[in-house]
């Protein structure tokens, strides 16, 4: 089982996937800190059995290293340091910058995660499968 991350500054949204997909949007956490967050993701990989990880990656539209991403990369060092498990980080480009909410008002922080993590299978499919 896989899980999708989409950290935020606000929220973060989870999404979920067996490593064939499809990736499916699962719940968005308010962030209250990387200690808390942590722990929460801790209880989520053992409660979920999950095998990896796969973080949203925010470079600029060119590609660039931006302070959100020096800010992703020691969540992920921390996270890295908790769990016992892969973590894959994923280009996030597009997958949230549209709209950060639905029609109906609510976040999408797990479609966005979900994206991430679909975009992830998608490109482990296609290079293990001789695509």
């Amino acid at each position: 089982m896989y899980l999708g991350i989409d950290y935020g500054s606000k929220r973060i949204g989870l999404a979920l996937a067996e490593s064939s997909g499809p990736a499916l949007p699962w719940k968005i956490i308010d962030y209250h800190g990387d200690v808390a967050l942590i722990e929460e993701i801790k209880q989520i990989v053992t409660a979920e059995q999950i095998d990896k990880i796969v973080v949203g990656w925010p470079l600029s539209l060119q590609g660039k290293v931006t302070e959100r991403t020096t800010v992703t990369d020691n969540f992920i060092k921390a996270l890295q340091a908790a769990v016992d498990r892969e973590i894959i980080m994923e280009d996030e480009r597009l997958t949230s910058k549209g709209a950060d909410v639905r029609q109906d008002g609510k976040p999408i922080d797990d479609v966005s995660a979900a994206r991430i993590l679909q975009t992830f299978i998608d490109r482990h499919h296609e290079t293990s499968s001789g695509i």
